[in-house]
């Protein structure tokens, strides 16, 4: 299992990890670390990039996946295969991540927003990539789709208005499934951020 440390710190940027193999399958090469601070492409969310340096050797990683319980940093690892049981520091796009990260809160806005003011919609998909995020949602609503645009843009402008702070925490499976016995999806044994 790798360890999420990017659960615990949305802008921690640069961090050490120790390297535990390599790998390569349909998407490429690949390095295993025993943790990682690069979000896996996953949630309606796209993947961190930035490099990889394991000794002299700076490698781009170029998407991060999460299979299996563990993160795969893909990027050209030919330089360094050798390289099991070394310290490897990673560095994660920063603006990349804060673009995704907001995309990805002001999509879980809009869910909530919705859900709020119409109680027949449920989200079922997010797509949170900057190139046209949007939040997908099931049932049949009587509300006029205006009127919900109309009424989801004041709610908007008032949480924005409101400057509340966004933190975060991991919650359980167990946790999870208590506060949202109708999520549509299977929660991660290690649960997810709330």
């Amino acid at each position: 299992m790798t360890e999420l440390v990017y659960l615990e710190n949305t802008y921690l940027f640069g961090h050490n990890a120790n390297v535990q193999g390599f790998g390569s399958d349909e998407r490429g090469q690949y390095c295993l670390l025993d943790k990682t601070i690069f979000y896996p492409q996953g949630g309606g969310q796209p993947s961190d990039t930035g490099t990889i340096t394991i000794g002299d050797n700076t490698i781009q990683v170029v998407f991060a996946g999460y299979i299996d319980g563990k993160v795969r940093h893909y990027g050209d690892f030919d330089a360094v295969t050798d390289a099991i049981d070394q310290q490897a520091k990673l560095s994660v796009n920063s603006s990349r991540r804060l673009i995704n990260a907001k995309a990805h809160t002001a999509g879980h806005l809009i869910q909530c927003v919705i859900e709020e003011i119409d109680h027949s919609l449920k989200a079922v998909k997010g797509y949170h990539f900057p190139d046209g995020s949007y939040v997908e949602f099931s049932g049949t609503s009587t509300m006029e789709a205006q009127e919900r645009i109309e009424k989801a843009n004041i709610k908007l402008k008032e949480i924005v208005d409101q400057k509340v702070d966004n933190s975060t925490r991991l919650v359980s499976k167990d946790e999870l499934a208590k506060l949202c016995p109708d999520l549509p999806y299977d929660v991660p044994e290690h649960g997810v951020r709330s």
